[in-house]
């Protein structure tokens, strides 16, 4: 008897999910285990294996479709058997969302350590390619083995498929491939205004829920933004001391102890709102913000409290990877009470981050820039120096207390050793 395959729910707050790619197409064998297709959701891209063994006899919402959870995506049975035959629910409908360019990182740890010019598809690994991409090389037929990724982590992205199919650098000149090139896609619908064609496309889930986030966040709470110039000369010195037997620590690593500790002495820095309650934790879960080539998630290191600086930098590491491949659970993306977030890599000198909603508070790390400094003796000398970029709910966080806790994690900046005591 045919069985009917939902779209699956990754976690307790998704309500839809986009096919991203399908992995099996209509007549092929399938058995449980198999990569059967890929979904989008609005903050990860899960690859779902089949659970059961057949045949795929009908896929019921192509690629792109947006599809709520428990909603039938595709039919599998037995070889022969007809898609009448299966249960009614094939026959379900979701109104398909066209696809979406890929987009440049706006904030993260170390997003972009590989750089451009990265292999993509280590030898007899698997490739690593965003979804859009990989729909994009199978209609052009681009062989994604010879296109170099300029993504985060060299993963190969929707701009560098299009690249190799207009027959420039990093990929295989049309002229040369052999495959045959399927029919083109139609393309989105232009609109014309005072005689300007303009391109309309549908945001990504990822896009979407960070547009309905930012927005609520934006009109939920006053917010008010604090900045403030430290001194990183100790840090630097704290940094390189750490960095030794092959193991490197970051400046965010270091951050991310030092303000767990400041945010243990200010817990209204580290609360929440709901409704007339405030709600203290008494642990930190600390999200730290990563961005995607198509958006941005903010992984949480839960108690942080009790974990040392290597610990950290450990599991700061592991999540931005995992979070570049897909691989970060709902779990891991949930629960945060502080965050921080890093333009420092991009040269940003001062910006406002918004609050991760329910959270009171971000703190946004910017670049560092030798500056003139004033000695005691009078002399003047060019100093490491960094920008902190506080911005904290007005509801829950009084500026005198915002103040006073980018004081405190500032002195700790100049004095880090004083986290010791």
């Amino acid at each position: 008897m045919a069985s009917e395959i939902k779209m699956p729910q990754f976690g307790l707050t998704m309500t839809e999910g986009v096919i991203a790619q399908w992995l099996k197409k209509e007549g092929d064998p399938v058995k449980p285990g198999d990569p059967l297709y890929v979904v989008e959701t609005d903050k990860l891209t899960n690859e779902v294996e089949a659970e059961v063994e057949g045949v795929l006899l009908k896929i019921v919402q192509p690629e792109g479709a947006e599809v709520p959870v428990q909603g039938v995506i595709a039919i599998v049975g037995a070889a022969g058997e007809t898609v009448e035959s299966a249960p009614a629910a094939a026959a379900a409908s979701t109104v398909p969302a066209a696809p979406v360019a890929d987009t440049a990182p706006t904030a993260g740890e170390d997003m972009s350590k590989a750089g451009p010019g990265s292999t993509a598809s280590p030898a007899g690994g698997r490739i690593k390619a965003s979804p859009l991409a990989k729909k994009i090389a199978a209609r052009e037929g681009v062989d994604l083995t010879a296109v170099t990724g300029t993504g985060p982590g060299g993963r190969i992205v929707e701009k560098d498929v299009r690249v190799a199919a207009s027959g420039q650098t990093g990929g295989v000149p049309r002229q040369a491939r052999s495959a045959p090139e399927a029919a083109p896609a139609p393309k989105a619908d232009a609109v014309v205004v005072t005689g300007q064609p303009v391109r309309r496309q549908r945001l990504s889930a990822m896009r979407r829920a960070i547009a309905r986030n930012m927005t609520a966040s934006w009109t939920t709470a006053p917010v008010v933004g604090y900045n403030r110039s430290v001194d990183v000369t100790a840090l630097g010195e704290l940094k390189k001391t750490l960095s030794t037997d092959g193991r490197k620590i970051s400046y965010t690593d270091i951050l991310c102890k030092l303000v767990t500790n400041v945010l243990q002495d200010f817990p209204y820095v580290n609360s929440s709102l709901d409704g007339d309650d405030v709600i203290f934790h008494d642990y930190v879960n600390l999200g730290v913000a990563v961005a995607l080539d198509d958006g941005l998630v903010v992984p949480v290191i839960r108690d942080a409290q009790s974990k040392g600086i290597g610990a950290i930098s450990d599991a700061v590491r592991d999540m931005a990877k995992r979070a570049r491949s897909g691989e970060l659970t709902p779990d891991e993306l949930s629960g945060g009470t502080f965050t921080i977030t890093n333009l420092g890599m991009f040269g940003m000198e001062s910006f406002s981050p918004i609050i991760n909603q329910p959270e009171s508070a971000i703190l946004g790390v910017n670049t560092i820039v030798k500056q003139p400094v004033e000695m005691p003796d009078g002399s003047i000398v060019m100093r490491p120096k960094m920008n902190l970029s506080l911005t904290a709910d007005h509801r829950t966080v009084d500026g005198a207390v915002a103040a006073q806790f980018l004081a405190r994690v500032a002195t700790l900046i100049e004095n880090p050793w004083q986290m010791l005591l």
